[in-house]
């Protein structure tokens, strides 16, 4: 009786060890994803500003040689 009280109480431990271990995976990979968003955001309004620069440029050139 003892022995399967025992492996009763084992694979509790382990079923909540894995469920533990899951949890955390999902908040590393979630702040992963976030984190990567949050650079392709950045990225995209960097180009965004810079070609923003570069139509101002062009149309003061146009502009200037008038």
């Amino acid at each position: 009786m003892g022995s399967y009280v025992g492996a009763l109480i084992g694979a509790i431990t382990v079923y909540l060890v894995k469920s533990l271990q899951e949890i955390e995976q999902r908040k590393i990979q979630l702040y992963a994803i976030k984190a990567e968003h949050e650079n392709v955001l950045k990225r995209k309004m960097r180009q965004f500003h810079f070609k923003n620069e570069i139509e101002k440029i062009e149309e003061l050139g146009i502009y200037w040689k008038k």
